[in-house]
Order: structure tokens, then C-alpha cells, then sequence
């Protein structure tokens, strides 16, 4: 049985079926701030 947190990241598409990078960028910054000030990722 499953237990516990399981953090999903959903890619985002460009209309072409490409992936966003410039979102995929984006998301790291966030990521890697809350990190550093220790925020809740729920600010996503």
C-alpha cells in the first residue's frame, strides 16, 4: 500500500506538442526559491 507525500510535476505542451521550456524554466525557479526560503510548494 501506498503511504505518504508523492510530489507530481505536470509538464506543460507548447500548442504543437512541444515541450514548454520557457514554463519548464519557471517552474525550476520556483522550485529552487521555495526551496531556499524554505516556503510551501503549494504556491505553485
Amino acid at each position: 500500500m501506498w503511504t505518504g507525500v508523492f510530489p507530481a510535476v505536470a509538464m506543460k505542451f507548447t500548442d504543437d506538442d512541444a515541450l514548454d521550456v520557457a514554463e519548464l524554466e519557471r517552474l525550476d525557479a520556483v522550485i529552487k526559491s521555495a526551496l531556499a526560503n524554505r516556503a510551501e510548494l503549494p504556491t505553485l
